[in-house]
């Protein structure tokens, strides 16, 4: 795992904050399964350019919680979320290329 992950991870008590291990993989099989669902039903996926909708909308949709900018977890995880997105909707091969 790339270092800069693992001290957020490490700094924040990520397996609390995020419900433990399974938490974290149920929110991101959660993302990618709504990601399908959108290339199924043909739409545009772009979260960048808010295609179908922003990377805030999806932390909210799936986590069922705010976004807080001040929480540095928070920045990791709503990347964690859209490359999930993105992937389950074809558009990137690799969900999490950087870890």
């Amino acid at each position: 795992m790339h270092q800069n992950y693992q001290a957020l991870f490490a700094e924040a008590g990520a397996e609390v904050l995020l419900g433990g291990v399974d938490g974290l993989r149920s929110e991101l099989a959660t993302a990618s399964r709504l990601g399908g669902e959108a290339r199924a039903r043909g739409a545009k996926v772009d979260l960048d350019e808010g295609q179908p909708f922003d990377i805030y909308t999806l932390y909210v949709q799936v986590t069922n919680r705010a976004y807080d900018r001040a929480r540095h977890l928070d920045e990791l995880y709503i990347l964690l979320l859209a490359h999930a997105y993105e992937f389950g909707a074809g558009v990137r091969e690799d969900p999490l290329p950087d870890l």
